[in-house]
């Protein structure tokens, strides 16, 4: 999708650094802190003139925090009565509970009603000239394009457009690496196939040897990111809203689709004559059923009635490749978990030993997110996450700012991140309506001439 020569460098990426970056979510990514943490990566790829390769989940809503349905603006004109950056979608409302991995490419009407909004938030002063114009070309520019509008999915026009995204945030582009910005479950589902058609592989004895699969479901039920069977047991046997109160079920191994293409929490059943299957109810009513065994759940995967979840893609990726999944603070609390219960698995049979001590010696625990190293003032004088509008504005990121960033201390990047990282991880300690303009205000004092800086 990129070129060759993009797809070389990160093939070559991958074999001597063994890493990837898992933080973000999949989309076009105006995220103040997943774009910055890509620039992190980036820091370090550009000493080795390497590549920075994102596998992103893309089974999440695309109205979520970070809002891959549309543009983030966080240098807008009403600061003072908003937290957080302006949104402007691209998607319409209907689109609103769709996963990034199954929402149909944008096209050119969708375009066309967003650049009317620019218009329209910018004659109504909630969006400075500056920002409503480097919208209007990024959309007139990039998301027009023959290119962007000829991909089948809006996951493919993701990886095209952070790409091109990417050369902008630089005021010299030859100084940027490459960017390859991929859907995790993509790679996740073709890997997974090639797996299960060997029963040695790692991912066919986890999920497909009846001693090894009860351990790790066992020791996985009810963490996070994992599964809850009984909470998966009452969803299945309830009826109409009874569904959604069924509690956080998570799914055991795999995401359902139901016909509307959204996500189903399955179980792992056993019933019809002892065989295996996942099956789960859709918020609908709608039954899902599909065979477990290599044959069923590549096919499924192959017709995506199924998606990967996080456990089966880092069981894949990170656990039977070695690959070393730089992720965010959740991934730094439930990765190591699923890490631990596979390898204890593992070393519970005599037969898997030489595999558990495989495991274990991959790295499961690497962090890289909550930090940020460029900001910008906003018009009450507090220090705000800087999104790529807004680095854009500023001219890109020159080379002394880059030695900048890299001379950042991890603590003060930490806390030039704090109001994202607050607003996703921490929304239910604040209870100040105003605490984001004393925190403004506070971060300007702290960080002013260690972080860049970029205004208008």
């Amino acid at each position: 999708m990129l070129g060759d020569q993009v797809a070389h460098k990160a093939a070559e990426e991958l074999s001597t650094t063994a890493r990837v970056l898992t933080a973000n979510h999949h989309g076009v990514d105006y995220f103040a802190q997943s774009l910055q943490g890509t620039l992190s990566l980036a820091l370090d790829a550009r000493e080795r003139d390497g590549a920075v390769v994102v596998l992103a989940c893309g089974a999440i809503p695309i109205n979520n925090l970070t809002y891959p349905r549309g543009i983030l603006s966080y240098q807008h004109c009403n600061e003072g009565a908003t937290c957080g950056p302006l949104r402007l979608p691209v998607y319409p409302d209907r689109y609103k509970r769709s996963m990034v991995c199954t929402t149909p490419a944008m096209d050119a009407p969708m375009l066309r009603r967003a650049r009317k909004r620019i218009d329209t938030l910018r004659c109504s002063g909630d969006l400075s000239d500056m920002a409503a114009r480097i919208m209007d070309d990024i959309l007139h520019q990039d998301y027009s394009c023959t290119e962007v509008l000829q991909c089948d999915s809006y996951s493919q026009q993701a990886t095209l457009l952070n790409h091109r995204l990417w050369q902008r945030l630089f005021a010299d582009p030859t100084c940027a690496p490459p960017l390859a910005y991929l859907e995790m479950e993509s790679i996740t589902a073709e890997l997974l196939m090639g797996d299960l058609s060997t029963d040695s592989s790692l991912a066919s004895s986890v999920l497909f040897d009846g001693s090894l699969r009860e351990q790790v479901l066992w020791q996985l039920d009810g963490e996070r990111a994992c599964w809850n069977r009984a909470a998966l047991a009452r969803r299945n046997l309830a009826t109409g809203t009874g569904r959604s109160a069924a509690g956080a079920t998570g799914t055991v191994f795999f995401w359902g689709l139901d016909a509307r293409r959204r996500r189903v929490p399955l179980a792992l059943t056993t019933g019809y004559g002892g065989v295996p299957h996942l099956q789960g109810v859709a918020d609908d009513g709608e039954f899902l059923r599909v065979p477990f065994n290599p044959a069923g759940v590549s096919q499924a995967l192959r017709e995506r009635r199924l998606l990967p979840s996080l456990f089966v893609s880092y069981l894949t990726i990170a656990m039977a490749r070695g690959i070393s999944c730089l992720g965010g603070y959740y991934q730094a609390e439930y990765l190591p978990v699923m890490h631990k219960a596979v390898v204890d698995a593992l070393q519970g049979l005599p037969e898997c030993r030489n595999a558990a001590r495989a495991v274990s010696g991959t790295v499961c625990d690497a962090y890289l997110s909550g930090m940020q190293a460029v900001c910008t003032i906003n018009r009450n004088g507090g220090l705000i996450p800087a999104g790529p509008l807004e680095i854009i504005a500023g001219g890109g990121l020159q080379e002394q700012e880059l030695q900048t960033m890299s001379r950042l201390r991890v603590y003060d990047a930490h806390l030039a991140s704090i109001v994202d990282t607050l607003m996703d991880a921490g929304a239910d300690l604040v209870n100040d309506e105003a605490w984001h303009l004393k925190l403004d205000r506070e971060l300007a004092a702290t960080l002013g001439g260690k972080v860049v800086i970029k205004n208008e």
